[in-house]
């Protein structure tokens, strides 16, 4: 879901309906030019590069809303070789710095791109967008 949302963000950034939409929120009226101020927006970019280094860490059960998951996956890498975790990752710095120059706040699920790292699970992203929700 937080996928989607950022993906559907990421098409509206480039629509001119965007100002019209985040117009006042709440009460919230937005400066010029920053239609997405007092907006928090958390961009999950999922896998972790070192995610295939890690198979017992990444395989073990987590909550996933009523169920239980493996924490995470190693994802998919394309026939030359470039990981998913590669292509997400810098898709989700391109969107991060879309946002902020439109005044949202962006909150990372994960702060590197490393083969050294694995995780974090699929319930800790979940936590970390819930935790950045405004109050």
């Amino acid at each position: 879901m937080i996928r989607a949302t950022a993906l559907v963000l990421g098409l509206l950034l480039a629509s001119p309906a965007v100002p019209a939409v985040a117009e006042d929120v709440a009460g919230l009226t937005a400066p010029a030019g920053q239609p997405l101020a007092g907006y928090v927006v958390v961009v999950d970019a999922g896998h972790q590069l070192g995610n295939h280094r890690y198979p017992r860490r990444i395989g073990r059960l987590v909550p996933a809303g009523g169920f239980r998951k493996p924490c995470n996956t190693v994802g998919a890498r394309t026939r030359s070789g470039t990981w998913e975790a590669t292509v997400v990752w810098r898709v989700s710095q391109v969107l991060a710095r879309r946002l902020e120059a439109q005044g949202a706040r962006v909150v990372l699920t994960r702060d590197s791109n490393r083969r050294d790292r694995w995780g974090p699970c699929v319930d800790a992203r979940g936590r970390r967008g819930n935790r950045s929700a405004p109050t």
